[in-house]
């Protein structure tokens, strides 16, 4: 399957995983496919439902493909984008918790403005939250049609492995999930 994901826009697998623990040992294609495909791969369990697309961003451009794909995907099924940021205060943090998430939320508007002018027709919310990515991201799974995340696998023995984001969802998201790696041309 991953010699012809070489040339794929998109590989899509199964998993059996039903219930926590045998989701904890994911099946070694989804794991394997996931982990080295080079075009963005689609984990799907359960039944197809709708709801939003969501899609986690931390800012870097390896997750600028992972917006651009989410748009993509709300756009082709009708489905509202939600776009979550997470965050983690430091404990010597020095600007007060309320101004840093306005700074971060006015941000996160001023950068997904290329794409809702692409896509004018996606209604999306962007959302700024406190806390752990994966776990956001998983309860966020719970009514989403899809989650997307990017993949910072570089190639060589980083290539081989996923980000502890989204080997969690993966794991243990509700929904469908989608790992995007950036594009060649990026």
């Amino acid at each position: 399957m991953l010699i012809e994901a070489d040339n794929a826009e998109m590989v899509v697998v199964g998993t059996r995983s039903r219930n926590k623990v045998s989701a904890a040992v994911l099946g070694s294609v989804a794991t394997a496919v996931s982990a080295k495909a080079p075009c963005p791969v689609v984990v799907v369990r359960g039944e197809r439902r709708t709801g939003p697309v969501v899609v986690g961003t931390d800012g870097s451009p390896d997750s600028e493909d992972a917006i651009a794909f989410a748009f993509e995907e709300a756009a082709r099924t009708g489905q509202r984008l939600d776009v979550v940021y997470c965050w983690q205060p430091q404990a010597e943090h020095a600007a007060p918790i309320d101004s840093t998430e306005q700074l971060l939320q006015n941000w996160l508007a001023e950068s997904l403005a290329p794409y809702r002018e692409k896509f004018p027709t996606v209604p999306v919310r962007a959302s700024v939250a406190e806390g752990r990515a994966s776990t956001r991201l998983i309860k966020r799974s719970a009514k989403a049609s899809l989650v997307v995340v990017g993949s910072r696998g570089r190639g060589g023995v980083t290539g081989l492995l996923l980000g502890s984001v989204s080997q969690s969802l993966l794991h243990h998201a509700d929904s469908p999930v989608a790992i995007v790696r950036r594009s060649k041309e990026s």
